[in-house]
């Protein structure tokens, strides 16, 4: 932010390229200006410079002249993460979930006016990582919502990364429009889940292992079980039998010790 009190007639206003201007008298925007160049506050027939010119002389200790500027180039490759694990309950297998997903994404400021009126405001400045913080923050409770309405169980997660980045890019991108911002190249790169979770899903991956076992031997899985348990029962006798005779075995051997 570059306050009104320190511009005088023989200023220069300076523009990099990739960079705006925000011209604010008394909380409104009086002039924007995009285009990279040197301009001469006292000379430049520019609109901007013609507004500022113009609300200086107007301008008194009492009320506030500023120029915010700010990055109108694209702002690429914001690493994100999920703050907290995202809880939902598998629709398919009906256990709950406890995932975890990480990317990138990049955005640009589209409409100057937006963004000053709903992010800036009365605050002196705006950084990038305010930004990302801003983004970020929004990211889980879309992603929820998305595999709710998809319905997609633990298995889809990752064989729909690229379908969840773009759906959920779309619904950055109007959702963040309102305040004068594009979301664009939206990815998430990997997903993961926390131990509980996983412990499901090994659980449930054993089950689904014997199932297939008793499919190809023509059993179902009650039946299945069944032999197991006959299986682990009869070596349980044969460990109690084997107990029982070595106990004769080593009464037997006190007998003759004491005779």
């Amino acid at each position: 932010q570059f306050e009104g009190d320190e511009i005088i007639n023989s200023s220069k206003l300076i523009l990099a390229p990739g960079q705006g201007a925000i011209l604010v008298y008394e909380g409104k925007i009086n002039g924007v200006l995009f285009e990279a160049g040197t301009y001469n506050l006292k000379t430049d027939n520019h609109p901007f410079i013609t507004t500022l010119s113009k609300v200086r002389q107007l301008f008194k200790s009492e009320h506030k002249l500023s120029i915010y500027f700010y990055r109108s180039a694209k702002i690429l490759a914001q690493d994100w993460g999920t703050p907290s694990r995202i809880k939902y309950i598998d629709p398919v297998y009906n256990f709950p979930i406890q995932l975890g997903m990480y990317g990138s994404f990049g955005y640009e400021i589209s409409n100057s006016d937006y963004f000053f009126t709903n992010i800036i405001g009365s605050l002196e400045g705006f950084t990038t990582e305010e930004m990302n913080d801003l983004i970020i923050t929004k990211i889980p409770s879309f992603i929820t919502q998305f595999i709710a309405q998809q319905k997609l169980s633990y298995i889809d997660i990752d064989s729909h990364l690229m379908d969840i980045s773009i759906q959920l890019q779309e619904i950055l991108r109007l959702e963040f429009s309102n305040l004068g911002l594009n979301i664009i190249d939206f990815k998430i790169l990997g997903s993961n889940f926390d131990e509980a979770t996983q412990k499901e899903i090994a659980k449930l991956s054993s089950v689904i292992g014997d199932m297939n076992i008793a499919k190809t031997v023509g059993l179902s899985y009650i039946e299945l079980e069944k032999l197991r348990a006959m299986r682990d029962a009869a070596k349980n006798e044969g460990l109690a039998g084997a107990g029982i005779q070595m106990g004769v075995g080593m009464e037997l051997g006190k007998n003759i010790l004491n005779q």
